[in-house]
């Protein structure tokens, strides 16, 4: 036998016929579940909502927000959601405002951390707005504390960046020194030996043509203790050029080292706010009859037609 397309008008019927069979038991469905998702939602701890809202300096010098203070960067902008979501936020929350205690959760049992993390990424996230912007949200039972995690993690996270910065440019800062030191002291050496050596010899300088000293003598048979002190000088001068230039990129690291750097631009430090977050009364209540309607149409559907097929024991 070939199945004849089912006439639109036929299903539509029957599916009005279904639902009046069926209003007293939808009706008290719907009651029911109503009054499930008010008693669900009142058993659901209240949670309170705050964020705040920072964007990162386009680098970490201090002089880049004199030059162009840019609000937001892309790149930034990743590196410090990166810092935000780091172990250290997490650990200092955690000993700042005492989590493990308002979780009721024992710091000596070795799983405790690893619930603690993955309670407080429910409720505390950080995303980037379209505009570039990092939003800092908290939700928890106590609308001040949601507010203060938030502003503690924006410190933080300063602190962060700060430091790491500050470590990798120690490293360029110690480096720089020791190598102008050590030229320097060479350089020192060079014009203690230039000094022994003029007076040794009792020359002048003539000239200075293409970079070079040319020096003049009085005694015709010092010609090679010239010659030595030409040399001499010369390496001196070519020498004293690389430690200038060796300490200007010394300086600059130093006073670059010693400088604050940059801070994140905050638009709005997190406030408490005393509406609850959670629970949400109306979706709550939404979603348990949209759930429970369909599981009833289910059984219901499913008991007709185990009617029809005259099931018999």
């Amino acid at each position: 036998m070939i199945d004849t397309p089912s006439n639109p008008d036929t299903d539509g019927a029957h599916a009005i016929r279904f639902l009046f069979r069926n209003r007293i038991t939808y009706l008290l469905v719907l009651v029911l579940a109503g009054i499930g998702g008010v008693i669900v939602s009142a058993m659901m701890t209240p949670k309170y909502f705050s964020y705040a809202i920072v964007y990162p300096a386009q680098n970490l010098s201090i002089e880049s927000v004199v030059d162009n203070p840019v609000f937001g960067y892309d790149v930034e902008a990743d590196r410090l959601l990166q810092i935000m979501y780091s172990e250290e936020i997490l650990d200092s929350c955690a000993q700042k405002f005492d989590l493990y205690t308002k979780m009721d959760l024992d710091p000596n049992d070795l799983e405790s951390r690893e619930i603690l993390k993955g309670k407080f990424y429910e409720e505390v996230s950080f995303s980037r707005s379209q505009y570039v912007s990092i939003v800092v949200s908290a939700t928890t039972p106590d609308p001040q504390l949601s507010a203060d995690i938030a502003n503690y993690i924006v410190s933080l996270t300063d602190g962060i960046r700060s430091r790491i910065y500050k470590e990798n440019l120690q490293i360029v800062y110690k480096s720089l020194e020791k190598e102008y030191q050590e030229k320097q002291g060479y350089v020192n050496l060079l014009s203690d030996s230039v000094t022994a050596l003029r007076a040794q010899t009792s020359v002048e300088v003539l000239a200075l043509m293409n970079n070079q000293i040319v020096l003049k003598s009085n005694n015709p048979e010092a010609s090679k203790e010239q010659t030595n002190l030409e040399r001499l000088i010369n390496n001196y001068m070519f020498e004293q050029t690389r430690v200038n230039a060796l300490a200007e990129r010394y300086n600059k690291a130093k006073t670059q080292y010693e400088r604050p750097s940059t801070k994140v631009f905050v638009v709005q430090y997190a406030k408490p706010t005393f509406k609850q977050r959670v629970p949400d009364y109306p979706s709550n209540v939404l979603i348990t009859i949209l759930c429970s309607l369909a599981c009833t149409t289910g059984l219901l559907l499913l008991s007709e037609r185990l009617k029809s097929l005259n099931l018999r024991d």
